[in-house]
């Protein structure tokens, strides 16, 4: 998912940690049709024990 943002040849390098962090935190809650329109972040959650 990280190349809908990022082109092919992109060098990460750890000065771009927040960029890759906005990434991550959209991903995270972008609802998903696999997950029964959840985002990834709510479908971690139910699976965590009370």
């Amino acid at each position: 998912m990280i190349r809908r943002y990022l082109p092919k040849r992109t060098i990460i390098e750890p000065g771009m940690a927040r960029e890759l962090q906005e990434i991550v935190d959209e991903t995270d809650n972008r609802p998903m049709r696999a997950l029964g329109y959840r985002t990834p972040a709510e479908a971690f959650a139910d699976e965590l024990p009370d």
